[in-house]
């Protein structure tokens, strides 16, 4: 006899068993589930610390600024920066440039476009290694003026003013000269006095214009200028060197009055950046490619400048003999792919054309290596004789 609660028993664990495959499975899609989750949370978390531009500060905000200029970069890579800097900083930046620069970078943060993560990285890393080697500027030149002895410094400034007008108004701005003192308050003045021998004073105002003489006179007690006109008067003749280096010491002493706060600042300090004469420094458009394209390379997965490019670029550099682009372009092509032939070629033509025939014979020896090119190679041999080679 077949015992039916037996069967029903055997039935229940049937019935149990798929519950634990039901239970297992759901327990398996679970885990799926969370390890999806946590590989998103990694990759966000990737992307949250990637944080471009964080070393744009103050202090080197106007660099870039310049950088941008003297490379007359695009419009649309200069609004990516921006976006990515804090409001004020981005604000400034914008105001540093001429109006048509702002207008154009305007209309680029209108549009909407989608720029990958590589992209980004590449002009990151290209600010972050060139912002910090940008020099010069208004701001080079008025420093150097400044450290400069009094007469090299008029002699500068006489030439700004009758040849290079538009320069010298920028100057003017930020850099400090004795006669700036005519537009100071009287209380500055009557600090600045105090800091400052009697000596140095007459010297200062010796065959200064009497509207000078009189800034520094009503500010000063009557005995105090006696003091100072019998000392103008008994120092005989003196040459021009004499006043300009009193008038260099007042100067310097109202530089650190006002970095100690003790007067008012009167150095305008110019918000603008002024570009001279950039010429073409670095106008082609091959360089700005490499933004547009950035591929990666299958067996590595490294970022990697498209070569077919750069190779594009340099051969055309080599046409029109600008030899010291082409030969840039030329060691970095042969630098990420030493064996392309080609390349070594060009090369070798391109530190022949600048006569540096050591360097030439290199890449030629090894542009027949990779070829065996027995023209080449006789050609070669001939030059290396006539090198003593």
């Amino acid at each position: 006899e077949v015992n039916i609660e037996d069967k029903r028993g055997e039935g229940g664990g049937e019935g149990e068993g798929e519950e634990e495959q039901k239970q297992e499975s759901h327990q398996q899609i679970d885990m799926n589930f969370l390890q999806k989750e946590e590989e998103k949370e990694e990759e966000d978390e990737s992307m949250k610390k990637f944080e471009p531009f964080t070393y744009i500060n103050e202090e080197n905000l106007k660099r870039l600024i310049y950088l941008f200029l003297i490379r007359k970069e695009d419009p649309w890579v200069i609004a990516i920066v921006l976006s990515y800097l804090k409001p004020e900083l981005a604000r400034q930046a914008l105001s540093m440039f001429p109006v048509e620069i702002q207008a154009k970078v305007a209309l680029e943060s209108l549009r909407v476009r989608q720029a990958s993560k590589e992209q980004i990285e590449a002009i990151d890393n290209d600010i972050k290694n060139n912002v910090d080697f940008v020099m010069g500027g208004i701001e080079q030149l008025t420093k150097m003026l400044e450290d400069a002895d009094a007469q090299t410094k008029k002699n500068i400034i006489e030439y700004l003013k009758t040849q290079k007008p538009d320069i010298y108004e920028k100057i003017k701005k930020v850099l400090l000269t004795f006669e700036d003192i005519l537009s100071f308050a009287d209380k500055d003045v009557q600090t600045i006095i105090r800091s400052v021998s009697s000596e140095d004073v007459a010297r200062a105002l010796k065959n200064a214009d009497p509207q000078m003489q009189e800034k520094f006179f009503k500010n000063m007690s009557q005995g105090a200028v006696n003091t100072v006109k019998e000392i103008m008067e008994y120092a005989g003749d003196l040459n021009q060197q004499q006043i300009d280096e009193a008038q260099m010491k007042i100067l310097d002493n109202i530089k650190a009055l006002e970095a100690e706060g003790k007067i008012s600042s009167y150095r305008r300090s110019d918000e603008g950046v002024y570009i001279v004469d950039i010429g073409d420094i670095s106008a082609d458009e091959e360089r700005k490619k490499r933004f547009a394209k950035i591929t990666k390379q299958e067996n590595t997965g490294e970022k990697n400048i498209n070569l077919e490019e750069y190779m594009q670029a340099a051969v055309n550099f080599f046409n029109q003999n600008d030899f010291n682009s082409a030969l840039q372009y030329f060691e970095y092509i042969v630098g990420a792919d030493p064996n392309n032939a080609a390349a070594w070629q060009y090369l070798g033509s391109t530190y022949y054309s600048l006569n540096r025939m050591d360097d030439s014979v290199s890449a030629y020896e090894k542009y027949v290596e990779l070829t065996n090119d027995q023209q080449t190679a006789a050609w070669l041999n001939d030059i290396k004789k006539q090198l003593g080679k």
